[in-house]
């Protein structure tokens, strides 16, 4: 039968939630990543130290030779000197792991890590310290020949580690850039999965969790945008958001910033009318009024005005109008919302000029604007005036509101209030 870490065979007939696909996808990581497997050793040796337990499981760079991983089994083989009983799970357990000990019990591992030369650690994956029985970390007589067992050590105290303190290390290699290609993408799939399936092992399933970290924050925000629009998300140079077909407005992002004085806000942004296409269904759908009083409700909004060349924004211009004069002018002229072809001397001029008059460019502009179409080969230009809405929640508000569960929901209110004045929906 085929190993049941080898990548391409994962379980068919267990729900994607069940435990012992977690504890497959680990093996699979620890299997392809030594750098995980560094971390995963610090772990246990972390542990050890801090409890002051006996028998210290070697460091990563002494083992000599490549580890052995397996998972659901119940014989242990080869055996090794000395056996450590290891539980994964999500906090501290008010069953002892102490008094680990040979039972009659017949058990399937969860996993067996082999550490050459003598060394084997026995894994239980508890993703709930809640669902830990003292009797799991034993290990059982019948997975050992009874001649063997009086050779074997197996300390009595066993081994906790937290998976929020395995993910935050793993999401410290990405952030460090420590790995590189198929490696780093390994584990980066790793943190998706259990931020999917599994995320109250997340350390940054609040807010509050993420300790000020900027790595951190953003997958939170990741998280959260995933949690409203679970299909609708795609990612691009690292940063997720939600992706709306055929609407006014396309992109919704979520995302930490930080200031000079290194104290982070969230975020919300949205842009409507971002194409030729969106601004047309944004001033023929929007409610005015509805629109700029969102100004009153804690929004940002600000003219968007560039121009593009098929599927590039070339040009982000500048405009001496408010908001509501921007709005204005657009809602009037409508059918200059579209694509513009260069006149006779193969230039657009006139209609630089034309914009200029009416505030809508400034002189700044007009060398930007010439330098990517006048002069050059392109015949036409896409005019596009949209907006940027962003919404700000300072540290303390977001935490709070992540803190009593509120604030995905909070998010997703403040999406489906801004998009509902130009009549979109989620």
């Amino acid at each position: 039968m085929i190993d049941r870490l080898n990548y391409f065979s994962p379980y068919q007939n267990k729900k994607s939630g069940h435990e012992d696909h977690l504890t497959r996808a680990f093996l699979v990581v620890l299997k392809y990543s030594p750098l995980a497997q560094s971390v995963f050793f610090d772990l246990v040796r972390e542990y050890q130290n801090d409890n002051n337990l006996d028998y210290l499981l070697p460091s990563y760079s002494s083992i000599p030779e490549k580890i052995g991983l397996e998972t659901q089994v119940s014989k242990i083989e080869p055996l090794g000197d000395i056996i450590h009983s290891i539980v994964f799970t999500n906090e501290p357990s008010d069953e002892s792991i102490n008094n680990v000990c040979f039972s009659d019990r017949s058990a399937i591992y969860d996993a067996i890590i082999y550490c050459p030369p003598d060394r084997i650690l026995i894994v239980e994956n508890k993703p709930s310290s809640k669902n830990i029985w003292k009797e799991q970390l034993n290990v059982s007589k019948k997975s050992i020949p009874e001649e063997e067992i009086h050779n074997i050590t197996l300390p009595d105290k066993g081994i906790m580690i937290y998976w929020k303190d395995l993910i935050k290390r793993f999401a410290m290699l990405l952030k460090r850039s420590a790995c590189q290609g198929t490696e780093s993408q390994l584990i980066e799939d790793f943190l998706d999965f259990v931020e999917h399936i599994h995320p109250k092992l997340s350390p940054y399933e609040r807010l509050s969790l993420c300790k000020d970290d900027p790595y951190l924050l953003k997958k939170r925000c990741h998280a959260i945008l995933e949690s409203i629009a679970p299909e609708k998300i795609e990612e691009s140079s690292g940063t997720k958001f939600i992706v709306l077909d055929n609407g006014t407005a396309k992109l919704i992002l979520l995302k930490p910033k930080l200031d000079d004085n290194n104290n982070w806000s969230i975020y919300l942004s949205l842009w409507p009318g971002d194409t030729v296409s969106q601004a047309r269904k944004f001033y023929n759908k929007v409610d005015k009024k509805s629109f700029l009083d969102l100004q009153n409700r804690n929004w940002s909004i600000k003219p968007n005005m560039h121009f593009a060349f098929m599927n590039s924004n070339l040009v982000h211009t500048t405009s001496n109008l408010d908001v509501e004069d921007y709005f204005n002018f657009w809602h009037a002229n409508r059918k200059l919302i579209k694509q513009e072809s260069s006149d006779t001397s193969g230039n657009f001029e006139s209609l630089w000029q034309d914009l200029l008059k009416h505030n809508i460019i400034t002189n700044d502009d007009i060398k930007n604007l010439e330098d990517n179409f006048d002069n050059t080969k392109r015949k036409n230009v896409n005019i596009c005036p949209g907006f940027k809405l962003q919404h700000k929640w300072t540290k303390d508000d977001a935490s709070k509101l992540d803190d009593e569960d509120e604030f995905v929901n909070t998010v997703k209110q403040k999406i489906e209030e801004a998009m509902q004045t130009w009549k979109q929906f989620l």
